[in-house]
This record gives C-alpha cells, structure tokens and sequence, in this order.
C-alpha cells in the first residue's frame, strides 16, 4: 500500500477483510492492516460493511514501468509509435 492509503486504513477500528487475488485476508483493525507488508503495491477498488466489517476489495496498482520479462508491452508500444509518425523509434529522434 502506499503512505495516503496507510493513513486512511489506520482509522478503521473495525474488523477488516482484505479481497486481493482472490484470497481474503483478515486483520483485527486498520493498525494491523497498515503494517503489513504486500508483495505488490494495491489501491483500493471499493469498500463496503458487512457485519460489522469493513470490506475493502483491493486491485493491483499497475506499473509504469515495463517489464524486461514482458516484451509485448514494449511491442505494443512501438506499433503505436509506428502508426503515429511512420516510422521505427530511434534513440535520436528529438535530438
């Protein structure tokens, strides 16, 4: 999570149940929540009460970074370059 989200979910006193991946996670209050450590950064999709317990479904932040391992967003890229001005990127272009 990042720093705002932490300082929002640390006022929730309530029970919490976390839905990320598909999994539920639980913790006792909004403390116990901010201090644990994800894998990968989330934002939070909606939040709902459910006897008294808060809800809060969490979605995968995305990354504006590409991924070496990942190549087609590189391609995908460089179709729309392609598309826009006619021709392949080139480190020089600009300069």
């Amino acid at each position: 999570m990042t720093y705002r989200i932490d300082q929002f979910v640390k006022l929730i006193k309530a029970p919490i149940i976390c839905n990320v991946n598909g999994e539920a996670l639980s913790f006792t209050n909004g403390e116990e929540l901010a201090a644990h450590d994800f894998e990968k950064k989330y934002f939070i999709k909606n939040i709902t009460i459910e006897g008294r317990k808060a809800i809060l479904n969490l979605t995968e932040k995305p990354s504006p970074y590409y991924s070496r391992d990942d190549k087609s967003q590189v391609e995908e890229w460089m179709k729309r370059h392609i598309e826009k001005y006619g021709k392949e990127p080139n480190l020089f272009d600009g300069v």
